[in-house]
């Protein structure tokens, strides 16, 4: 199976004696029920366990996103406690996060046998837990603690001015939401759900990763945009200097002018809050330039600036919303100004995430252009091989008719190609094979002559078989030519021409083969012309590969000659039986006997024969005694042009036929063959 596992759900083959059944996932895919049939334990691959896969994927890029969220932008003072809403989402988090934990020990595990290569699922419940408890458990363990519950008993519930410099200046409570981070821990698991879900759902894989790469340049922004504003959070509380936010202002339509952070309230050498500024009184020292007032929707901050006016703090939204413009202006090297670092530390932290985030958002948009570019491979190989026949066509000055027919025929072999990627070749042979009948199924489902034949055979011969296309008007091969190839028709028409006039003796449409006696050496040459009606694609199997199939499947051979002979070859060497005699005219015999050149009838003439036809109405008498005689003087005719004009071809089929006769089962192949056609005479 071709399936891919991901590597943590597997295990060795040698440490497992639980209870296994096979597995395949094109089965369990069409199952209703989320069990394995006969047991009470989870299918991995079921429609119900992949759905709360995609749940537990949405909660995660709800954690990624909350939590840095929450350590940077919400505030620790008493205004900025959780709401009911709040708290039922995070409680109901926490009680998938361990009812996720619940469902992984008591879901099977998928493995895989060494030596067959074939997965199966481990359904003892003992053999789960001790997999799960290994790692992933104590993980997911400590990524679902209920964080919530530990920040609100460090926090306080009243709004008193002693509650809200606890809460601003007090460590614990910071430390506190730090947490949170243990939530982040459960991203662990976020590439094996991914990769589950592409093996079981129909996506292609260029598209799951381009959404990755998109998804993780938002994260990647998101995050730095939490560092750069949870800093500023930072250096309020042991700082006085400037910072970036304190000196950043945005003015929100309908609310007026916001400062986007406003410093800590200046406290007395008791620990008490100063008195606000009085307006208009910057030099005042013994006052607080920042106050908090509360209202019935929590407490506003607000601060005095250098123009004597007072302006409150942002929302934390408009915060977020600022620092990622920031970060966005900072990965895309845009550079504004607006926006710049105040002091020193800020300025080794803009350097920091210069250096991080630029360089990994190069990645992801380097990786996303090459993702885009590259989502059909088949068609951007197309595209290049079209660039290149253009210019050919072009500095060839080719006819416009010729150009059309040429780009057709190249569209139409990219549209229905059945060719097998170079990659595929390198898997093991299993796989390989695996792959070739899932592949050419429906050339198995449709030609007669596999259908008989053993599996194994079957498997090794696809796997050998090199795609063809031909075009309308196309020949496949013309009488005369030397044949070492049979073919298997997958879809089109083609028509079998038995002379020169382009007579018609049969049609060949899909699920047909021919040209076995070929690849069989009984015939070196093709006895018939054959041309595509239709656009039609094909398989070819070579003499060489057939040899290589026998030899690995000696108890083929006699299954191969019996099945040989329903093929248009065979129709053609029938024609000659009594019963066709006395059924076909005349006619079909003069249109084979056309064949013949005047060298072969001088020939037979000196030695007392006789082959000229008599035209219209004698009887096949005065032709040769049998239909074979005629093919074979035919045959024997071309070989000998062949012999005269290439010579190196007459020598590769004499090698073949070497080849074939020093075999003794191609040898007793032919030999029955042959008997078999004497017979039919």
């Amino acid at each position: 199976m071709a399936n891919k596992v991901a590597p943590e759900d597997e295990v060795g083959h040698e440490k497992l004696a639980a209870k296994r059944v096979r597995f395949s996932r094109q089965e369990t895919i069409t199952w209703h029920s989320c069990f394995v049939p006969g047991s009470n334990v989870l299918e991995p691959y079921s429609t119900g366990r992949l759905t709360w896969d995609l749940w537990i994927i949405f909660l995660l890029a709800v954690t990624v996103f909350t939590v840095p969220y929450a350590l940077a932008f919400q505030s620790s003072s008493c205004g900025s406690q959780r709401g009911l809403g709040d708290t039922i989402f995070l409680w109901f988090m926490d009680a998938c996060f361990w009812t996720d934990i619940f469902i992984h020990f008591n879901t099977a595990i998928v493995v895989t046998d060494p030596y067959t290569c074939k997965m199966e699922l481990v359904l003892s419940r003992r053999e789960i837990a001790r997999q799960y408890l290994r790692l992933w458990f104590w993980l997911d363990a400590f990524g679902s603690l209920p964080v919530q519950a530990i920040e609100d008993a460090l926090s306080s519930g009243t709004c008193s001015l002693s509650s809200i410099k606890a809460l601003r200046f007090n460590r614990l409570a910071r430390l506190a939401r730090l947490a949170k981070l243990v939530r982040l821990l459960r991203l662990a698991k976020w590439n094996r759900i991914i990769t589950k879900l592409k093996d079981s759902l129909a996506i292609h894989p260029g598209y799951l990763k381009l959404l990755e790469m998109g998804l993780f340049g938002i994260v990647l922004a998101h995050i730095l945009a939490c560092i750069i504003y949870g800093y500023v959070e930072v250096e309020s509380v042991s700082s006085p200097f400037p910072t970036w936010a304190s000196e950043a202002s945005i003015t929100i339509p309908g609310s007026g002018i916001f400062v986007l952070k406003c410093p800590d309230i200046s406290l007395d050498s008791q620990g008490d809050a100063l008195p606000p500024c009085h307006e208009y009184s910057l030099s005042e020292v013994n006052c607080s330039r920042t106050v908090i007032s509360f209202t019935s929707n929590g407490q506003q901050v607000s601060c005095l600036q250098p123009d004597s006016s007072w302006k409150k703090e942002a929302p934390d939204l408009v915060k977020y919303v600022m620092s990622l413009y920031l970060i966005f202006m900072t990965l895309t090297t845009v550079g504004y100004g607006d926006l710049t670092m105040k002091n020193i530390y800020e300025m080794f932290l803009g350097i920091a995430v210069m250096s991080v985030g630029t360089t990994a958002f190069a990645i992801v948009v380097g990786n996303m252009t090459d993702l885009i570019g590259n989502l059909d491979v088949r068609a951007l190989e197309l595209k290049d091989k079209m660039d290149e026949l253009d210019d050919f066509m072009h500095q060839e000055n080719l006819p416009i008719n010729l150009r059309v027919r040429t780009r057709r025929f190249f569209e139409h072999v990219h549209n229905h190609s059945r060719e097998v990627p170079p990659v595929v070749r390198e898997l093991p042979i299993t796989l390989q094979s695996e792959v070739s009948l899932y592949l050419y199924a429906d050339l198995i489902r449709k030609v007669h002559f596999f259908k008989r034949c053993s599996k194994e055979f079957v498997t090794d011969v696809v796997r050998r078989c090199k795609p063809r296309t031909l075009a309308q008007s196309d020949f496949l091969f013309l009488a005369g030519e030397y044949g070492d190839s049979m073919f298997f028709i997958i879809d089109g028409t083609l028509e079998v021409q038995v002379d020169a006039q382009n007579n018609i003796f049969a049609l060949l449409e899909s699920g047909s083969h021919f040209g076995e006696k070929c690849v069989l050496g009984i015939e070196k040459f093709r006895p018939v012309t054959v041309r595509a009606l239709t656009w039609s694609n094909l398989f070819s199997l070579s003499s060489d590969d057939l040899e290589e199939c026998i030899y690995r499947h000696p108890d083929s051979h006699e299954m191969f000659l019996s099945i040989s002979f329903s093929g248009i070859d065979s129709q053609i060497a029938t024609l000659s039986s009594p019963a066709m005699k006395a059924k076909k005219k005349p006619r079909m015999l003069q249109h084979l006997s056309s064949l013949l050149s005047s060298d072969i009838i001088h020939e037979h003439e000196g030695n007392g024969e006789n082959a000229r036809g008599s035209g219209h109405g004698e009887a096949p008498g005065v032709l040769k005694n049998s239909m074979s005689d005629v093919v074979q003087d035919v045959n024997s005719a071309v070989q000998g042009r062949q012999e005269q004009q290439h010579p190196q071809i007459v020598r590769r089929s004499a090698g073949s036929m070497h080849r074939r006769n020093s075999d003794p089962r191609l040898k007793e192949i032919s030999i029955a063959q042959a008997q078999r056609l004497e017979d039919g005479a």
